[in-house]
């Protein structure tokens, strides 16, 4: 048939060579024809398969999320800690990867019987990115709050970045016991701190989500420390290009800086080591809204985008600098990171401006100087009227506190109080000013505002010298009433006015919206600092306000008594209005009145302590037990309770053995319950020896005792060996602490939410041997 074919062909004129041509022509249109159709299809299945994957991945972290928040609680030492721990193995072991586990056996001052796991994942780059996440969460959180969300993000990152294998080294750390009161903690940093020892480079990003949050909040900083901002800068393009919603308060950074923040962060030893960090976040509702569980879905994928993003940005390594004297401004949804090196060349360029300006007007310089020598015992006068003015307002709030019995209701109602302060200062200060025809104030209004451009380049340079980055407010208002002092328009003046505070208002603002109470408790309810560092903040804006005062003409005097006593009725409305609102606010309508209960016995003298704490009075209370009954009116919180029956709390069990001049002891501690904490001292008159134990331990030599270090919710019964000299006498105090009681209690009260904790103490002497 083919013959055929080319005899047809070649008749035809084409021959041989034409015939394979037509030939070949058709059949590499239907080879690209068919090999274009399954690339097609081969892509169309590849895309689907990427979408399944995708889906089932989220699908996973669900379902992890699910898992993990059926173990709560997860506290630190708990059946349900250990749960999760044991599922993070299995889910590990299930992707193949390589882990290792440490426990807190070898702490040194501290102990726990919670569990790191520390997961590797080795790139061709041996810099390090460290994501580091709690297992456990803090004491009294809601299931919904409970974290859970941390760890099966990590489990995801692992399962992710074991296949796409990133250049960057990442090391995934699953922490224990990250929460408590003590100043020990975290203690998983801790420990693992103690012996991490890179050779490259590292950058940590610690995630500590609560559940699923509104908005991310990228914390840069710790008591004291920044975060460098290279990392900051990175992590913020990252979830900006990724479209996640994320916000950093760059005046959260400067009380950082100041050493001013309120909490602990789980950063701070990271950073105090010099290891780059951040610390993820999340901003939530108060009202408990449900997230949907597309919300969830799009959440996942857009944070694990802004994961991506961050490993491609330092696909290369991380910079060598550690800047910390960068500035950082948001403002709604503009943001703008100015270096170290940007903030040093505009600070620069700013002096420049008034060098210059002194060198071409010398005269005009010189004048200024004068006219500030001649009245300068004014400044002082005016700072002291002042903070006269803020030191009665405070004496005010004090005295509302002290009414109320009520000294923290100020953290409740911040800016009520603010606004309280402000006014009573406002109106003390213009009533002193009432005064001015007695104080001989300058003719001269040239006076005020080189006054105010003197006290602010003074400002700028102490707070320089302090900490540059603190010093920019200063450099702001600086300008701007170097402005002021040149232009002789009184609306660019008034402008310049408005202007020169800004950055202060905003640091105002974001001091009660974080909120940083250690701050605001100074700026409210100071008596001395705080209101002298506040009189000095205010003095060049109160001399900018007297100068363009000057320049608008008053009305006549019949006027102004009107106008002023207008003025005076209105503060003092708006300061009653505050003041009643305050005196009879009442917090606990809407929410129980938080009282925590504490009771202590000591077995040894048969006493029971009982305490109330609570942030308000808490009028009569009546608490019922099975071998006592007692109650507390709001005028006593703290009495003495006499028990009829020793209840059987605390059993100590105690053997000994001597060896070579050693004293083996063996304690069986066997409280009743399940206390959260037991805590064993040793005190003797002699200086301590201890030559080995089963739990970590401290000497203090000093006050000739010792600390056994034994870790959270411990399991009962608790043995306790250690050797000691046997020529030595020693006392034991055994202590144990218990959220939930060993017993049944009744406690009878208004609309008030109760807890209660109890310590047990118990002692056993060993005498020495002569």
């Amino acid at each position: 048939m083919f013959a055929c074919f080319n005899e047809t062909l070649s008749g035809s004129g084409y021959g041989i060579y034409g015939n394979n041509w037509v030939f070949s022509v058709y059949m590499q249109k239907l080879i690209f024809f068919f090999i274009f159709l399954f690339s097609v299809i081969s892509l169309l299945a590849q895309t689907q398969g990427k979408t399944t994957a995708a889906y089932k991945d989220i699908e996973k972290i669900l379902s992890d999320i699910e898992t993990l928040s059926s173990f709560y609680p997860r506290k630190e030492g708990s059946q349900g800690e250990r749960e999760a721990i044991d599922y993070i193995v299995a889910r590990l072991n299930s992707l193949g990867v390589k882990y290792r586990i440490e426990d807190f056996a070898g702490m040194d001052g501290g102990h726990s019987f919670s569990k790191n796991i520390e997961v590797t994942l080795e790139g061709t780059n041996p810099e390090t990115l460290l994501f580091a996440v709690p297992i456990n969460h803090n004491e009294g959180v809601k299931l919904e709050r409970d974290g859970s969300i941390n760890i099966a993000i990590a489990l995801a990152l692992i399962e992710k970045l074991s296949i796409t294998k990133p250049s960057l080294t990442v090391k995934v750390l699953f922490l224990g016991a990250e929460f408590g009161e003590e100043p020990e903690y975290p203690l998983g940093t801790r420990q693992f701190l103690a012996s991490f020892y890179p050779e490259s480079k590292i950058a940590v990003l610690y995630i500590r989500f609560q559940s699923f949050p509104h908005r991310v909040l990228i914390r840069c900083g710790a008591r004291g420390e920044v975060s460098p901002y290279w990392l900051i800068e990175s992590c913020s393009r990252a979830m900006e290009s990724s479209g996640m919603d994320f916000q950093v308060q760059g005046n959260e950074n400067q009380i950082f800086r100041l050493d001013l923040e309120d909490e602990k962060s789980h950063i701070e030893l990271f950073l105090k080591n010099d290891y780059p960090a951040v610390e993820l976040e999340g901003y939530y509702s108060d009202s408990e809204t449900k997230v949907e569980e597309s919300e969830k879905r799009e959440w996942l994928k857009t944070f694990f985008n802004s994961m991506d993003q961050f490993l491609n940005y330092h696909d290369e390594g991380f910079p060598d600098r550690w800047d910390r004297h960068y500035l950082f401004f948001t403002l709604k949804d503009f943001r703008l990171i100015i270096s170290e090196k940007g903030y040093v060349l505009a600070l620069i360029i700013t002096l420049s401006l008034l060098l210059g300006y002194a060198v071409i007007f010398p005269a005009r310089v010189n004048r200024y100087l004068k006219i500030i020598g001649k009245n300068f015992w004014f400044i002082p006068l005016l700072f002291l009227i002042i903070s006269f003015s803020l030191f009665t307002s405070t004496f005010m709030i004090r005295g509302l506190l002290l009414l109320r019995y009520f000294p923290d209701l100020w953290q409740r109602l911040p800016l009520y109080f603010f606004l309280l302060k402000l006014f009573t200062s406002l109106l003390i200060f213009f009533l002193i000013m009432k005064l001015r025809r007695i104080l001989p104030f300058s003719i001269k209004g040239s006076f005020y505002s080189s006054s105010a451009l003197f006290l602010l380049l003074l400002n700028l340079l102490l707070v320089s010298a302090f900490n540059i980055s603190l010093s920019y407010y200063f450099l702001w208002a600086f300008f701007w009433t170097f402005i002021f002092t040149l232009t002789a328009n009184r609306a660019i003046k008034s402008l310049c006015l408005v202007l020169s505070p800004l950055w202060l208002i905003v640091a105002l603002y974001d001091i009660f919206t974080i909120p940083a109470l250690e701050i605001l408790k100074r700026l409210l309810v100071s008596w001395v600092w705080g209101n002298l560092l506040l009189a000095f903040i205010l003095l060049p804006f109160v001399l900018l306000t007297i100068r363009l005062s000057r320049l608008f003409r008053h009305p006549e005097r019949s006027k102004q008594r009107i106008i002023s006593g207008t003025f005076y009725v209105t503060f003092s409305f708006i300061i009653l209005v505050l003041s009643s609102y305050i005196y009879f606010y009442n917090p606990w309508i809407e929410e129980p009145q938080p009282v925590s209960i504490f009771e202590e016995i000591n077995m040894d003298s048969q006493e029971h302590l009982v305490s109330v704490e609570s942030p308000a009075p808490v009028g009569e209370i009546r608490v019922k037990g099975e071998e006592y009954s007692y109650k507390i009116s709001e005028r006593a919180t703290t009495r003495l309770v006499e028990i009829h029956k020793n209840p059987a709390i605390l059993e100590v069990k105690s053997k000994t053995s001597s060896f070579l001049n050693r004293r083996h002891i063996i304690l069986e501690i066997n409280p009743a319950g399940t206390p959260e904490i037991i805590k064993v001292d040793i005190f003797s008159e002699s200086d301590i020896i201890i030559f080995d134990a089963n739990f970590p331990f401290s000497l203090y030599p000093e006050m000739q005792s010792a600390k056994i270090h034994i870790g959270r919710n411990p399991p009962v019964p608790l043995k306790v060996e250690l050797t000691l000299p046997e020529d030595i006498a020693v006392d034991f105090q055994i202590e144990a602490q218990y959220r939930k009681l060993p017993y049944p209690v009744e406690i009878e009260g208004g609309n008030m939410s109760f807890t209660i904790q109890l310590k047990v103490k118990k002692s056993i002497t060993f005498s020495g041997s002569s």
